[in-house]
């Protein structure tokens, strides 16, 4: 085995690996986060699957790695809220100036703030229910990231087959104009029947031309998501199946209110808030500070007892931190049924334009294979000189066009199958 067989044959183990890795984030099940080290960088095989696509996205991406980050800054606060408040110790002494025979007073004290320590649970489940929700919101972008990679590659494979059909179109059309060009240069054609061939031309061109810039953007938009250098041309394939049929939206839609990993991060947002509110609550009552003091006065008295100090809560009460804390929980609140309610409407209305996209895909397939055998039969025929040239190669243009708006539609449903997926939060395979 050559050394380069070898590295690659490595290069497609490793990953294979960090695929099987990535499983529960790209089947959009809850996962803990992707732990990945800042500075690593993976390299695509020469021709990846979806797969390997969405999980090089995953572990690359610039994005998802500074989020990630945000978690250590999270674990720190659950670790500082854990804490347990320091005791406070003060200390004084009192220099008699003009009595005879007196002493230097001093005194000391050891307090305990009790408010603090009885915060420090609901301060403390606050802080791990926020690091919960940051780790949702890592997953859920983990998620999103690895089906925008899929997206595009799907994207990307259907543009290079239409841009390889309008590149055909585009030829034949510009025959077509050119043929009718000498058939009016010779008096066969009226000058007024050039204009339908010049049109459908521009037109040839004009698609050629949208096909290409989309690829483009698609291909940079690839590279960027997989931190790979811009102008590398990434190959990779595609299952060109359907997949199973989406179940019902209004199952699709109960799995994903139940289960989307942001709508988890939004309830922890809403238990956190509760916590905050609980919190805030204490400072209506007057908890004191306590403390043990001992003294030695001028008069070499000494004593020790216990102190007593704290708030009187006639005033304040904590009440502005305790009605911005219920206020950010009616804002929570609202945020979440908003986002509930938007997710319905979007999973019936994807759902829906799949169906049509998929419907119009296979009436337009449908069309495909009688024009296939016209077309080969206009060949046929124009060869023995039974049909013109230009009668065959108006069948060929046709059976062109039809086989690019067949490519727009796959690509069409394709993208409103991963949509589907996206608002779900699920892979749709799991869901029957």
């Amino acid at each position: 085995m050559t050394l380069s067989k070898l590295f690659s044959r490595l290069t497609v183990l490793a990953v294979a690996m960090m695929v099987s890795a990535c499983a529960p984030i790209l089947a959009g099940r809850d996962a803990a986060p992707l732990a990945v080290a800042p500075e690593s960088a993976v390299i695509l095989p020469a021709n990846a699957n979806l797969d390997q696509i969405a999980a090089l996205a995953v572990i690359n991406n610039r994005e998802l790695r500074a989020l990630r980050a945000q978690e250590g800054v999270a674990n720190a606060q659950v670790f500082a809220a854990g804490l347990l408040p320091d005791p406070t110790v003060s200390f004084g002494a009192d220099f008699p100036l003009n009595a005879t025979g007196a002493v230097t007073g001093v005194s000391g004290s050891l307090g305990m703030d009790l408010l603090a320590l009885m915060r420090r649970p609901h301060e403390q489940a606050a802080a791990e229910a926020a690091r919960d929700a940051i780790r949702d919101d890592i997953v859920w972008a983990e998620w999103l990231t690895a089906e925008q990679a899929r997206l595009l590659a799907v994207r990307i494979d259907r543009l290079r087959t239409l841009q390889e059909l309008t590149g055909r179109l585009r030829v034949l059309t510009q025959d077509q104009l050119q043929r009718a060009l000498s058939a009016a240069g010779r008096g066969d054609l009226p000058g007024s029947g050039l204009e339908s061939y010049r049109l459908a031309a521009a037109d040839a061109i004009d698609r050629n031309q949208a096909v290409e810039l989309r690829l483009s953007a698609a291909e940079f938009a690839l590279n960027r998501l997989l931190d790979q250098p811009p102008g590398r041309v990434i190959r990779f394939a595609v299952d060109q199946g359907d997949g199973a049929e989406p179940a019902d939206p209004a199952l699709l839609f109960t799995h994903a209110r139940e289960t989307r990993i942001d709508l988890q991060a939004l309830r922890a947002g809403l238990n956190r808030q509760d916590d905050i509110i609980a919190a805030s609550l204490l400072a209506r009552y007057p908890i004191p500070v306590i403390d043990i003091h001992a003294a030695r006065d001028t008069g070499n008295l000494t004593s020790v007892g216990p102190g007593l100090s704290f708030t009187l809560p006639l005033w304040n009460r904590g009440q502005g931190e305790t009605a911005i804390a219920r206020a950010t929980r009616v804002q929570l609140d609202a945020e979440y049924q908003a986002r509930v309610t938007g997710l319905e409407a979007d999973i019936y209305a994807a759902a829906d334009a799949l169906r049509i996209a998929r419907s119009q895909r296979d009436q337009t397939r449908s069309m495909i294979a009688p024009l296939t055998g016209q077309a080969e039969a206009s060949a046929v025929a124009a060869a023995r000189g039974d049909i013109s040239n230009s009668a065959a190669l108006a069948t060929r243009v046709t059976l062109l066009d039809r086989q690019i708006s067949e490519v727009e539609l796959a690509l069409a449903a394709e993208e409103y199958r991963i949509a589907l997926e996206v608002l779900t939060g699920s892979a749709l395979e799991g869901l029957q």
